[in-house]
C-alpha cells in the first residue's frame, strides 16, 4: 500500500517546522481556512479481525466496541468542489478504508472513528494528522507523517508507532512482548505495567531520556523508545 504522506499539504509541513500541531489527539480540521462544506455519515459493517486504513489527512480513531459488529464513523469537510473520497470494504475478515483528495488537493479533511472487536489488530497510516486507538488487545501499526500517535490502556501484543513530526504516547493494560516508538521531532513516551521484566533500547539526540523501567537484556518483553529532538520516557503506568 502506498503512504499518502509522501506529498504533505504545505500548510501542515509549515506547522510541523513550527512546532504548533496540536498536542492532544483530538479533532482538528487541516484544511487550509475554514472548510465551507461538511458531511456526517456512518456504516455497520462485518465483525473483523483486522483493520487496515489509510488517509491523507484528518484524524484516525479506533476503539473496542462489541464483539461481533464494526462501525466505521466519518466527517468529510472540504473547501469547493474537492470532496474527499471514502472506500471502505470488508476482504475475508480484513476492514480496508481509504480516504483522499482528489488529485493531491490540500482543500480536503476525513475525520474516522472506527469501531471494532477489542483483539482487532490495526495498520494505520495517516498523512497528516492524529491517530489515536484506545482499548485494544491486537497488533498495532500506526503512522502519521505530520501529528501525534497515542495508544491507550493496549493490550499484550507488538505496537509500533512512528511519526516524524509530532508526539508518540502509548500505555498498555498488559506487557507487550514488543514496543517500538519513533518520533522525529517530538516526545516519546510509553507506560508499562510493573512486574513483568523489559530490555529497554531508548536514546534522544537533541532531549532528554529517563527510564524509570529495570533494562533486562535479553527480557521476553522489549521495548525501543527513540526521538531524534525531543524528550524520550519508559516508565511504569
Amino acid at each position: 500500500m502506498t503512504a499518502p504522506r509522501t506529498r504533505l499539504p504545505a500548510t501542515v509541513a509549515t506547522l510541523a517546522a513550527a512546532g504548533l500541531l496540536l498536542a492532544g489527539c483530538g479533532s482538528v480540521s487541516l484544511v487550509p481556512g475554514s472548510p465551507d462544506q461538511s458531511e456526517r455519515g456512518g456504516d455497520d459493517v462485518a465483525a473483523v479481525k483486522r483493520v487496515e486504513v489509510e488517509s491523507r489527512s484528518g484524524t484516525i480513531q479506533v476503539r473496542p466496541g462489541a464483539d461481533g459488529s464494526s462501525r466505521v464513523d466519518r466527517v468529510l469537510e472540504w473547501s469547493g468542489d474537492v470532496k474527499p473520497t471514502l472506500t471502505q470494504e470488508v476482504r475475508g475478515d480484513t476492514l480496508h478504508v481509504v480516504a483522499d483528495c482528489p488529485d493531491g488537493s490540500d482543500d480536503c479533511n476525513v475525520e474516522l472513528v472506527i469501531t471494532v472487536p477489542a483483539a482487532t489488530a490495526v495498520k494505520a497510516d495517516l498523512g497528516a494528522g492524529n491517530v489515536a486507538v484506545t482499548g485494544l488487545t491486537g497488533e498495532q501499526e500506526l503512522s502519521s507523517g505530520a501529528g501525534n500517535v497515542g495508544g491507550v490502556n493496549l493490550g499484550a501484543a507488538p505496537v509500533k508507532a512512528t511519526t516524524p513530526a509530532g508526539n508518540v504516547d502509548l500505555s498498555f493494560a498488559a506487557a507487550p512482548p514488543t514496543v517500538d516508538a519513533q518520533s522525529s521531532a517530538g516526545n516519546v513516551t510509553v507506560r508499562v505495567p510493573t512486574g513483568p521484566v523489559y530490555e529497554v533500547d531508548t536514546g534522544s539526540t537533541v532531549g532528554n531520556v529517563r527510564v524509570e523501567v529495570p533494562d533486562t537484556p535479553g527480557a521476553d518483553h522489549r521495548i525501543s523508545a527513540r526521538s531524534s529532538a525531543g524528550n524520550v520516557s519508559v516508565i511504569p503506568g
